[in-house]
């Protein structure tokens, strides 16, 4: 702002000032307070503390060439209209630069003095981001004369307060020859300058630059600008499991905690970090630091999935959106990526907080603790022949399912462990498809109902909840005195490992074993029946067949037909062993069970590379614990391999020719009861 003041004093003007000087002097001793600005009189310099003549002239502007309208755009090009001021302006500029932002910052004199280092400039760009995020900031024609104004001390290099009166505006444009209405139009222009006000969300105002001279105007508030007091706290959600197959889909959800106000400008980014099998990503997440998250974070592969600007409000929702992505969820697809990986996500926001006082620190990026998963299989059984009969008092089938997609906009196919009948239980059935539903291409759309997958599935419960509740079917199962239909025995067997091809001619051969029993790889002859009775546990070294094709000759009668029934306590089947063509039966006690991967403890974990053979029994199995440790199948790739099975259990069609034969062989079938019915029946 520039006038000059000039008026000539009368000689009544001059009586009047020497009698109140009189009056002053007569009396009593006090103390006259002049009017004080954030610490400094009228007229003193805020820097420096001292006084120079001539505010009332011309060119005297805090800035040369005042504020341009372009200022107001955001709190970035405010920050950087002063900045750039600051560092490659004029003296006079450079002063006015340091002036505005002590002032803007309620500091009293001398503030931080003309010499502002990076902690000043991002304090400052703090309470920008914050007034534009929260209040408003606009362009308003203000009334200053009355009221306090600034100026730009040349001599002093400084800036200074002052009181401007309507009679100095008057008085500068009648020097300059201005009357009448010509003079109450200037003084009224004068007056009432643009200005760029700083509004808080009340709607008070918290300062004012004068558009023409960037001189601060009206009231000086020690307080400044308002200072944000809140704490971010980021974290991330997801329903992936911790082990998720490839080509699944998965979602991400970003979230913050705000402990206080509404938060200034606040950079967030959801970053995806990949580790190769065998490797980690590190440290954890949950502190605070200088890096971003690519630099803070350890991994094989970093990258921002989703990243922007925005400010939050108290309850971590986004108020404004000022730049980038959208703050929602992510969703992803895990694609074709090796068994074993490691995948995770942090979400990470800076500046995290704003402390009263200002802390250097407030503005290290904040990261949250991680999210992972690991790229894994779920094996799959398939059963094919025959039923599923879960029939103990509280017996339960609970299997897991693959929803797989190509990407996440395509369309979804389901696959699961299942069977080609019908399922039973007497406890719940959760997971395991009945009537071949999860075969070949698996189930569009990835909708598990009792429509599509459990169609044989019995209930006596609401099929029509969501997930359905089945099972809860008593049946009476299947009679456990197998062992008394072959009594007796042939021999005493050894530990083994045995043959059991050796182990006798033609017809049925019954051996027993009072201890535990192994057996390796072997070919049935046709004709023979090998029953294995073992008190303890028989251990599956290899392969278990029997001769196909008769030698070549193929088979002309069901007698012809070989079979093994293994009846032991526990049976145990090495993970190399790919085929098993027997009766598995291991129904002694409560404890008895099959484990198809005797490799490893049941307590370790498993892995793509252990038992990773499919599995395939052809006969029917009859156990308390079936344990199903084979890894094979469920194929990293995409399309119908995905639910390649990892154990087939077959009841085949020579068991029942065989059993036929049996019966017909050392029994009769006997008519009890019949009636006679008209033909029409």
């Amino acid at each position: 702002m520039s006038f000059i003041r000039y008026r000539k004093l009368s000689s009544n003007s001059s009586r009047m000032f020497f009698i109140l000087l009189f009056s002053l002097l007569l009396l009593p001793s006090t103390t006259v307070l002049a009017k004080t600005y954030l610490g400094r009189s009228e007229g003193k310099g805020y820097f420096y503390n001292n006084s120079e003549g001539g505010k009332f002239t011309s060119d005297y502007n805090v800035m040369k060439n005042g504020v341009p309208s372009s200022a107001d755009d955001s709190a970035d090009s405010f920050y950087k209209f002063i900045h750039d001021k600051y560092t490659g302006g004029s003296t006079q500029d450079k002063t006015g630069a340091a002036f505005i932002v002590n002032t803007m910052l309620g500091k009293k004199a001398p503030g931080y003095g003309k010499s502002l280092d990076s902690d000043v400039w991002t304090e400052f760009k703090m309470k920008l981001d914050y007034i534009f995020a929260t209040g408003d900031v606009y362009w308003k024609d203000y009334s200053i004369c009355g009221k306090t104004s600034t100026y730009y001390q040349k001599s002093n290099k400084d800036d200074a307060f002052y009181e401007l009166k309507k009679s100095d505006v008057e008085d500068y444009y009648i020097s300059k020859g201005y009357s009448g209405k010509d003079l109450d139009k200037k003084v009224s222009a004068y007056c009432k300058p643009k200005t760029l006000h700083f509004d808080d969300s009340k709607g008070n105002t918290l300062y004012r630059l004068d558009s023409d001279c960037a001189n601060p105007v009206g009231s000086i508030s020690s307080s400044g600008l308002p200072t944000p007091k809140y704490e971010l706290t980021p974290k991330v959600g997801t329903n992936a499991a911790s082990f998720v197959g490839n080509y699944v889909n998965y979602t991400i959800t970003p979230s913050l905690s705000n402990s206080g106000t509404v938060t200034r400008q606040t950079q967030w980014q959801l970053t995806k970090l990949i580790a190769n099998p065998g490797n980690d990503v590190t440290p954890s997440g949950n502190d605070h630091s200088s890096k971003k998250p690519c630099s803070y974070f350890n991994s094989d592969n970093c990258s921002a999935v989703r990243s922007g600007e925005a400010v939050f409000n108290t309850n971590g929702s986004v108020k404004d959106k000022i730049s980038g992505d959208t703050f929602a969820q992510y969703l992803d697809n895990t694609a074709n990526l090796p068994l074993g990986t490691k995948v995770c996500f942090a979400l990470s926001v800076q500046p995290w907080a704003t402390h009263d006082p200002y802390k250097s620190s407030d503005e290290d990026w904040y990261h949250s603790s991680l999210v992972c998963f690991k790229i894994a299989k779920k094996p799959k059984l398939q059963i094919w022949g025959g039923d599923l009969m879960a029939t103990g008092p509280t017996s339960m089938v609970k299997t897991s399912q693959t929803i797989v997609s190509q990407n996440t906009t395509s369309t979804s196919y389901m696959f699961g462990s299942w069977d080609e009948y019908a399922v039973f239980a007497t406890g719940s059935i959760s997971g395991m498809g009945s009537g071949a539903a999860y075969a070949n291409n698996g189930l569009s759309g990835g909708v598990s109902s009792c429509n599509n997958d459990s169609r044989l599935t019995f209930a006596q419960l609401n099929c029509g909840t969501n997930p359905p509740s089945l099972g809860g079917y008593t049946t009476t199962g299947v009679s456990s005195d197998i062992v008394n239909n072959f009594s007796g025995s042939n021999g005493t067997l050894a530990a083994g490992p045995i043959d059991i091809n050796s182990l006798s001619g033609p017809g049925i051969y019954i051996g027993s074993r009072e201890g535990d029993l192994s057996l390796s790889a072997s070919t049935l002859n046709p004709g023979k029946t090998v029953v294995l009775k073992v008190s303890g546990t028989v251990t599956i070294l290899g392969d278990l067949k029997y001769n196909l094709d008769n030698n070549g000759a193929k088979y002309t009668s069901a007698s012809q037909l070989p079979q093994l029934i293994i009846i032991a306590n526990n049976i145990n089947i090495a993970g190399n062993t790919q085929q098993i063509d027997a009766w598995l039966i291991a129904k002694t006690n409560d404890n008895s069970s099959i484990n198809t991967c005797s490799d490893i403890n049941l307590a370790n974990p498993l892995s793509a590379v252990i038992c990773s053979n499919l599995l395939k029994v052809n006969g029917p199995i009859y156990t308390n614990h079936l344990y199903l440790r084979r890894t094979a199948g469920s194929a990293a790739t995409w399309g119908p391999t995905a639910g390649d099975p990892a154990e087939i259990f077959n009841l085949r069609a020579d068991v029942y020719l065989w059993a036929a034969a049996m019966a017909s062989g050392n029994g009769q079938v006997k008519t009890v009861t019949s009636n006679e019915l008209p033909p029409r029946f």
